[in-house]
């Protein structure tokens, strides 16, 4: 530890030096990884050279700016998956008597698949059996 006398000839006799930034971090990863109001931040330190002998912190110089920057990141929509939407209505029966088809439909847009998101999985079409009548 310096004596007073070492400090106090420092004070006298050694000149300030103010700090100075270092270079800049490499950019972090982005807060979001799609969609929008992503940021990510990079940041530099105060220490080329670090302040001395009662020279400024970088903080202190205004000039210098801030120790952190941040910018705006991932612009990609994020995906969206399709999902069904509800069944429709049967058809009618496709014999008027005796045994015959009816089918119903769905449709794979609520919402409809987007920016690489799936597709749906399963059958757009159900066909089932039906009876109205008895033939004459």
């Amino acid at each position: 530890m310096p004596s007073w006398v070492e400090r106090h000839l420092q004070d006298v006799f050694l000149p300030t030096f103010d700090g100075r930034y270092g270079p800049w971090s490499d950019w972090g990863l982005c807060s979001v990884s799609c969609g929008f109001g992503g940021v990510k931040n990079r940041s530099r330190e105060c220490n080329n050279p670090e302040p001395q002998y009662g020279g400024l912190k970088c903080s202190e110089q205004p000039d210098l700016g801030s120790d952190i920057d941040t910018i705006s990141c991932n612009f990609v929509q994020c995906p969206v998956d399709g999902m069904w939407c509800a069944w429709k209505e049967w058809s009618e029966c496709s014999s008027p008597c005796g045994t015959g088809k009816k089918s119903k439909q769905r449709e794979c847009n609520c919402p409809y698949p987007q920016y690489g998101g799936q597709v749906c999985k399963g059958q757009s079409a159900e066909e089932a059996d039906c009876f109205e009548k008895n033939c004459a």
